[in-house]
């Protein structure tokens, strides 16, 4: 898990605007969350699934991670293609969840997203969504993702389960939505 506060404030620079103007003219509108900009820029034949240089962050990831449903759909609509990896191996799905946004995750996954894509660290979107639970308000995405078919024993890298990352990070809730949810399956460690 040593990796993820740098991928956060990588990411966090361009939600931020500090990388803004580098970006391509489609990324810079749905970081606005200008829905009639995104469609003139699609229209005008704007590539939906164009990759930011510096950490190949598409349209589609942004979209995501700001849980902007309208955008999202149109995107997918456009034919942005839904498991693309950044560069480092996080998908639409990683951020979607990992942020709450569970009407996106629901939008991804009717679409075909690998519910249990990893990164490259081994970070599948339920790992993610459990990490990022500090205000222990990602509780219906988790239940969402389980019930959707994510692998709760899948383990990074590093060996760490999500429910290994709930109780080290004292996401009490998820932790026992996760304990209970493995003894109603009978999944065994």
């Amino acid at each position: 898990m040593k990796h993820i506060n740098q991928i956060i404030f990588i990411f966090s620079l361009f939600i931020t605007g500090l990388s803004h103007a580098m970006l391509p003219p489609l990324h810079q509108a749905v970081l606005d969350g200008n829905l009639e900009q995104v469609q003139h820029l699609l229209d005008a034949g704007a590539e939906v699934n164009a990759v930011a240089e510096e950490d190949g962050f598409t349209p589609l990831h942004f979209a995501s991670h700001l849980g902007n449903e309208t955008i999202v759909s149109r995107l997918l609509g456009a034919g942005a293609r839904v498991d693309v990896a950044d560069r480092y191996g996080f998908r639409p799905l990683h951020w979607a969840a990992g942020n709450g946004h569970e009407t996106v995750v629901n939008l991804l996954l009717n679409r075909g997203a690998d519910i249990n894509n990893p990164t490259q660290e081994g970070y599948t979107p339920l790992f993610w969504t459990v990490f990022n639970d500090q205000f222990n308000d990602r509780k219906s995405v988790v239940k969402l993702l389980l019930t959707r078919g994510a692998n709760v024993k899948t383990a990074t890298k590093e060996g760490a389960t999500p429910l290994d990352c709930a109780k080290q990070y004292n996401r009490t809730e998820v932790a026992t939505l996760l304990r209970h949810w493995i003894k109603s399956k009978k999944i065994l460690d």
